[in-house]
């Protein structure tokens, strides 16, 4: 009885791990995460998060977009002329903002000067705003969109600004010195990891300035997976980790992008068996918490930052619409016809547009507005050359 139950356990113990997710499910994850965006999208283009901000929102949902080959179209361009228009005080919302625009392959460089006099002139590095201590997200986020823009790019020694924020364990903390003594944690360590390992694909230059580091923050943050496959900054995310502790979409879509971008970057620590594990199961692990309208949380943001960390892929597109055909299918269009028109719909937006009919295209703002000046002008100039006859017939 003994010994059979002990093979029991063993047959248990060996028994291969779960299935790893098909391409076919992972084509669905994608599909259906850009078309929970398009049909969230605001009248006026922005996408809003949980709290109502739009800024880094709308940023990485225009990410997300062109991680899958979505340039063009009415969804991408009401995105676009919002996201320029829009107020980026922060230097996180100012980063996303020029790295989302400049990765669409819009000019920036007007944007760049604002992003830069926020910069810290004692340490290089980037505060939450202006004269702000550093902190590692927003150093990391400015880096990647001076990066993104290729303006004012900075240059292989001065990635120190980040590299020299490392911690002894390997990994990073929010900012060099806090109350919790600095401790490493899942999302700086992971924005950094991120951003050096796009400056290595970048440019080989920078590979002996920030592979050792990317290496050591690789290992770190694959030493903090879940047991359900997934990452958090949980409380004990500071320095230890809980296994046990659930993950969370955020923290996991973060890590997939920077391992994945690493393992690109040929550093070694992500090319191994162990990492590409972790990979496999962040799919699962975002498959199985993705809901059925295609979001994590029904939140924009959440969804966008999980989508634009799949592998970038150019969709088909037959209508060129702007919409992928696998989209138009969760969005009941047609394929065969250029509808994407009549999106966003503003969800409730009171700043949403005119409702569209017939294919007729809703005239923005600001051409009301240029359409209203001419009329006001045609309209005196006729009144005036009334009154001065003369002065019409020498025109």
């Amino acid at each position: 009885m003994i010994r059979s139950a002990a093979i029991a356990i063993a047959v248990l113990v060996n028994l291969p791990s779960a299935q790893a997710a098909t391409q076919a499910q992972l084509d669905t994850l994608r599909a259906k995460s850009l078309a929970y965006l398009i049909s969230q999208q605001k009248g006026d283009g922005s996408w809003r998060d949980a709290s109502g901000n739009g800024v880094q929102a709308t940023a990485s949902g225009i990410e997300a977009l062109v991680q899958s080959g979505i340039k063009t179209g009415y969804v991408s361009g009401a995105a676009v002329s919002w996201l320029l228009n829009a107020e980026a005080p922060s230097t996180d919302s100012m980063a996303r903002q020029i790295a989302a625009l400049a990765r669409l392959g819009v000019k920036v460089d007007h944007l760049v000067p604002a992003l830069l006099a926020n910069r810290n002139p004692f340490d290089s590095r980037w505060g939450a705003y202006q004269a702000y201590q550093a902190s590692m997200p927003d150093t990391a986020l400015a880096f990647d969109a001076l990066l993104a823009a290729n303006t004012s790019v900075p240059t292989d020694a001065e990635l120190v600004a980040i590299t020299g924020m490392k911690s002894t364990d390997g990994g990073w903390a929010y900012r060099l010195s806090a109350p919790d003594g600095a401790k490493s944690a899942v999302i700086p360590t992971a924005y950094a990891v991120l951003v050096l390992s796009r400056y290595v694909v970048a440019r080989s230059s920078a590979t002996t300035a920030s592979s050792p580091s990317i290496t050591e923050g690789v290992n770190w943050l694959l030493a903090r997976k879940k047991n359900d496959g997934g990452f958090a900054e949980d409380a004990n995310a500071a320095g230890t980790n809980d296994p046990a502790s659930a993950g969370q979409v955020f923290e996991t879509a973060l890590v997939q992008a920077a391992l994945a971008t690493a393992k690109q970057a040929n550093i070694a620590a992500a090319q191994t068996t162990a990492a590409t594990d972790v990979l496999t199961k962040i799919d699962d692990f975002l498959i199985a918490r993705q809901a059925t309208d295609g979001s994590w949380g029904a939140d924009p943001f959440q969804t966008a930052l999980a989508a634009r960390a799949q592998p970038a892929v150019v969709l088909a597109d037959y209508d060129r619409d702007g919409l992928p055909d696998t989209v138009e299918s969760y969005l009941n269009h047609n394929m065969a016809i250029a509808d994407s028109r009549d999106l966003p719909k503003g969800n409730g937006d009171p700043n949403q547009l005119a409702p569209v009919s017939n294919g007729e295209v809703p005239l923005p703002l600001w051409s009301v507005v240029m359409l209203g000046a001419g009329l006001l002008g045609a309209v005196m100039r006729k009144n005036a050359a009334r009154k001065n006859p003369s002065d019409s017939n020498q025109e």
